[in-house]
């Protein structure tokens, strides 16, 4: 049954598994672990371990480990690394392609003998087999040359590609150089060309400025020379600097003060009507103690009349 087995029967590997494995992947953990599942997938649960000195460490996690590990260097890849990476995942993949046979063998295998009847192979058909295997091994030989002769020349060819674009980036760059210089040289030429007039218009300027200076002004500041204005400015700059953090200290503490005010207000306001109703008490009691003088007068008043009125009486006997 194993001479029955053939490159050409066994199915295709899935594109995820040379994929998922570059360490510049970003699901690359979880596509090896997708891939590990479809490994185990094709072994038949019914299989009983007939071998135990078999090695299953064949697996796609354990040849994967040192890309997994490897740390993500997209932007520092070179012609060596390139290299060594290709092979590494050449030989990876001839390992890959190895278990993955070596699964499927095995479960043709046990669903032969386990059929009923069992499919059974002469050796005339395996020799057959054996024959056109050994054909299609030429072909593909034959197929992998030829690829191999193609990509050498790809390979080439971008080397070349790669020289020619480098060269004419050089040549490029020291074009663009020698313009820009000879743009800085032109417009230094033509200020210098313009500077004799720059230089006598500025001396004009100086003579009409120093006939307008010949008739002194009234106001003292106005006559400075340079120095001293400069000198004046500064001490003004300063003092309005000063002037500014110190209006700027009492817009600070602005608010603290209106508080303040407002905690006096509302504090006053009951001393305010307390000292209305104190005022006006002390009107009541004033008019008070007015009415009562006025009564004990009319009072003593009418004594008097009383006693000077029993005393006419009795002196005139009446």
């Amino acid at each position: 049954m194993v001479g029955n087995l053939k490159e050409r029967d066994l199915p295709e590997l899935p594109q995820t598994w040379g994929t998922g494995l570059c360490p510049r992947h970003v699901n690359k953990l979880e596509t090896g672990k997708r891939a590990v599942n479809m490994l185990q997938s094709y072994t038949p649960t019914t299989m009983a371990p007939t071998d135990t000195t078999e090695d299953m460490s064949l697996t796609i996690l354990s040849l994967a480990e040192p890309l997994l590990a490897a740390d993500d260097s997209a932007d520092r890849l070179t012609k060596s690394s390139l290299g060594a990476e290709l092979d590494h995942y050449k030989d990876l993949f001839s390992k890959l392609r190895f278990s993955y046979v070596e699964q499927v063998t095995k479960e043709r295998f046990l669903k032969a003998i386990v059929a009923d009847p069992p499919h059974l192979v002469d050796a005339a058909e395996n020799a057959r087999l054996e024959q056109h295997l050994a054909q299609a091994k030429a072909a593909l030989k034959a197929k992998k040359e030829h690829t191999n002769q193609k990509v050498q020349e790809l390979q080439d060819l971008g080397t070349r590609l790669a020289q020619c674009t480098h060269s004419s980036y050089t040549a490029s760059h020291s074009t663009l150089t020698l313009i820009k210089a000879h743009e800085l040289i032109h417009l230094q030429t033509t200020q210098l060309h313009a500077l004799p007039a720059d230089i006598q218009n500025l001396d004009i300027t100086i003579a009409n400025l120093k006939a307008a200076q010949e008739t002194p002004s009234s106001h003292p500041m106005l006559n400075l020379p340079l120095q001293p204005t400069n000198s004046l400015l500064a001490e003004k700059l300063s003092d309005l600097a000063r002037l500014d953090r110190e209006i700027a200290e009492l817009q600070s503490t602005l608010p603290d003060k209106k508080r303040r005010v407002a905690s006096l207000q509302a504090d006053l306001e009951p001393i305010e009507s307390r000292k209305r109703s104190a005022i006006t008490e002390a009107k009541d009691a004033q008019k008070k103690r007015g009415q009562h003088v006025l009564a004990q007068d009319l009072d003593e008043r009418g004594k008097w009349l009383k006693s000077v009125d029993t005393g006419l009486r009795l002196m005139l006997q009446v």
